[in-house]
């Protein structure tokens, strides 16, 4: 087995400060994903795409438009190196390391501190998929392949088991009852119910039904 010293984590990226070093196709793609998590970016290069231009012309991203510089980095808490240059790449990366900021070295994903996954959104649901910089196209692959995988109500889902967790701490007294009851919400047979006819509601309607039967139950024994 081949060790990986990578550890995923999921962070709140809203308001931080974030450098992305770079103007072209890869670095658009960085950003989009930036602004997705309300992150706060800067973005340096002589050259931009048309997309990052109507960015920074609508306020949305700070542009410095020209080559990159020593203390670029400022606070900022993440850092993107993502210039077809390796020279300024490798300049990037150590002026990071060197202030203990988080690095993403986009063509050389070894040489950073930070790996950016391949990312499936669906709702509050986060699928990240990494290959800890072995394959960036194998970690695309497979995230695709797990949304095809998904019940088209998986955010509808997630917002039902949301709600019904609330429901049952609320008028199920009995721990023990309660939780037999939630692990019946998320089971081996949760998402291949979903995935029949009519199997969303099937599923909605028989735990709202388990939910009133521990409910009655609770009452009954009082």
């Amino acid at each position: 087995m081949v060790y990986s010293p990578v550890l995923p984590l999921l962070v709140r990226m809203e308001g931080r400060s974030c450098l992305v070093v770079g103007g072209g196709k890869v670095a658009e793609r960085k950003i989009s994903s930036l602004l997705e998590v309300g992150a706060h970016i800067t973005v340096v290069s002589p050259v931009c795409t048309e997309l990052i231009m109507s960015w920074a012309q609508g306020g949305r991203v700070t542009l410095r438009h020209r080559e990159y510089e020593a203390g670029d980095h400022g606070e900022a808490f993440l850092v993107i190196a993502a210039t077809d240059q390796p020279d300024v790449n490798a300049n990037v990366i150590r002026e990071a390391d060197t202030r203990g900021q988080l690095v993403n070295a986009v063509s050389e994903p070894e040489r950073g501190s930070v790996i950016l996954p391949a990312v499936l959104r669906r709702g509050r649901l986060v699928v990240a998929v990494s290959t800890a910089g072995a394959s960036p196209a194998a970690a695309v692959a497979i995230r695709n392949r797990i949304d095809q995988l998904l019940a088209h109500d998986a955010e509808e889902l997630l917002d039902f088991m949301e709600w019904f967790r609330s429901e049952a701490k609320a008028r199920v007294s009995d721990g023990v009852l309660r939780r037999q009851l939630l692990k019946q919400l998320v089971n081996d047979d949760t998402f291949s119910k979903l995935s029949e006819a009519d199997g969303w509601q099937s599923f909605k309607q028989e735990m709202l039904h388990q939910l009133e039967e521990a409910e009655r139950a609770c009452a009954s024994s009082n």
